[in-house]
């Protein structure tokens, strides 16, 4: 039970408000000696997982250099003056912006798959639009974690081509089970139309009514000047250029530092000034970085014991219903998924103990598919250590007026792991 033990221990530390990461250390640390790891062995494997997420960290922190220069291009500050003066109906105002920042966030996974790096591009430059209409940033928050989360689980492409194929079809086929891309989409249609639900919910009952916040000279230095028409061919080619460099080289390292690098030399942003740019832009997704290293150091401590197969072993023998099993493992995965923060790594570690139960259980491939993904998938939205709660954090609260436990994680929690749970266990049943 070590790994209930620390995930439990991570969420009450940043309940009780410490740092992300520091709850992720203790919550390490405690997991592992509650698993009778020495502290050399938990020191080590933590040290073994943060290096191995080095690579994500540093293109994370490039992707926040590309994306301040981006912002210092003044392309953003269009799009923010473009709602802001063009659009005089506040309804039709609200409506075009929400659906705007909703097609942006699905593009950002499986179109262009830049991933979070859009947020602080797009979002503090629309702060004051935000402001003017009165918006909940909490609904923001919602619109942007579902565009992010939502279409890698249905999506084959981009991130969705890495999760439903590569790490979910993949961890299936270790274990002997071999699935097609229609399959992967047919098990998690039903958990998806769940978070869609969630999404509806948050848009026109939850947070609907107006809300204030309080003006800041911070959002005003986002509005700079808009870029004339050859400046923004210039950054129209350059963004082009980045996408191209990613999918050919598949690296976002690369694709960031040639992005910035192509600013430079277009004259998109100031040369006297790139040094300054660059490090506000490491700034700027540094957070995200290391809490993914610490993140990624905290599970490999937990995948260290086996306390997850023990788990799933007592649940089993205390169910005797097909149904109640389903509901408790997939109440595990939503456990595992927060604690760790993404979904991509809770596969591998469910996967090799769920197929197996499956298989006892006489659950047939779509079953197993809808089980395991959205168990999977379970705990993103609403993680505080996930990437799809911190990004949308980081840019709404550019002004410091946006919690990322009450703006964010709790709301997402609500509204989409819920349903996520609900439908998923739905989908299992129905599919057996």
């Amino acid at each position: 039970m070590s790994i209930l033990f620390a995930v439990g221990i991570m969420l009450l530390l940043c309940l009780l408000r410490f740092n992300v990461i520091i709850a992720l250390i203790i919550g390490a640390l405690i997991g592992g000696l509650s698993a009778h790891l020495s502290l050399t062995d938990i020191l080590f494997h933590f040290s073994t997982g943060v290096s191995n997420s080095a690579n994500i960290a540093l293109s994370y922190a490039l992707l926040g250099t590309f994306a301040n220069a981006l912002s210092h291009s003044g392309l953003a500050s269009q799009l923010a003056n473009y709602f802001k003066n063009t659009l005089k109906n506040n309804t039709s105002k609200k409506t075009i912006l929400l659906f705007t920042l909703l097609l942006i966030s699905i593009a950002s996974q499986n179109l262009i798959p830049i991933h979070i790096a859009f947020i602080p591009i797009i979002i503090p430059p629309l702060l004051t639009v935000f402001n003017q209409l009165q918006l909940d940033r909490r609904l923001i928050a919602c619109i942007l974690t579902f565009g992010i989360t939502c279409t890698y689980i249905i999506l084959p492409i981009g991130f969705g081509e890495i999760y439903l194929k590569q790490i979910l079809g993949g961890n299936l086929a270790l274990q002997g089970i071999q699935t097609t891309t229609l399959e992967l989409i047919q098990g998690m249609l039903i958990p998806a139309s769940g978070m869609l639900i969630g999404l509806c919910l948050a848009v026109f009952f939850s947070y609907r009514k107006p809300r204030q916040y309080p003006k800041t000279n911070i959002i005003e230095k986002q509005i700079i000047s808009t870029p004339n028409k050859t400046k923004t061919i210039s950054i129209l080619f350059t963004i082009a250029s980045t996408v191209l460099i990613q999918v050919l080289t598949h690296s976002l390292i690369f694709a960031a530092l040639s992005g910035f690098c192509f600013m430079m030399i277009l004259r998109i942003i100031p040369y006297k000034n790139n040094h300054d740019i660059f490090m506000e832009g490491l700034k700027l997704m540094a957070p995200c970085g290391f809490i993914m290293m610490a993140a990624s150091g905290f599970a490999v401590v937990l995948q260290q014991n086996d306390s997850m197969s023990t788990l799933v072993q007592c649940v089993s023998q205390l169910m005797i219903h097909k149904t109640i099993l389903i509901f408790m493992l997939l109440c595990i995965g939503l456990v595992i998924t927060i604690g760790i923060g993404s979904s991509f790594a809770t596969i591998p570690i469910l996967a090799s103990v769920y197929v197996p139960l499956a298989s006892d259980m006489g659950l047939s491939t779509l079953a197993t598919i809808a089980l395991i993904g959205t168990a999977g998938a379970l705990g993103d939205a609403g993680s505080p250590a996930s990437e799809s709660t911190i990004g949308p954090s980081i840019g709404l609260n550019v002004d410091g007026a946006h919690d990322h436990l009450k703006d964010t994680v709790f709301p997402t929690f609500l509204h989409f792991n819920i349903p996520l749970l609900l439908f998923g266990w739905i989908s299992c049943s129905l599919l057996l």
